[in-house]
């Protein structure tokens, strides 16, 4: 079982599994993933959240 996820916007949706990610950079109010396959993409969020950096570097330490 992969692991899937899914940005939900006003304007677009999107969807990637984990295997697809190559890199997360997290930023205050925003955070940046880039793509083995293409262009990195930028997600600017609401407020900031700690526990999700927290989350995604931990993800990203266990698989690298």
């Amino acid at each position: 079982m992969s692991m899937v996820i899914v940005f939900e916007g006003v304007e677009k949706n999107e969807r990637l599994t984990w295997t697809q990610v190559a890199n997360v950079e997290l930023l205050l109010d925003a955070f940046t993933i880039s793509k083995r396959s293409c262009w990195p993409c930028s997600y600017q969020v609401g407020a900031p959240d700690a526990t999700f950096g927290a989350v995604v570097d931990l993800m990203l330490a266990r698989t690298a």
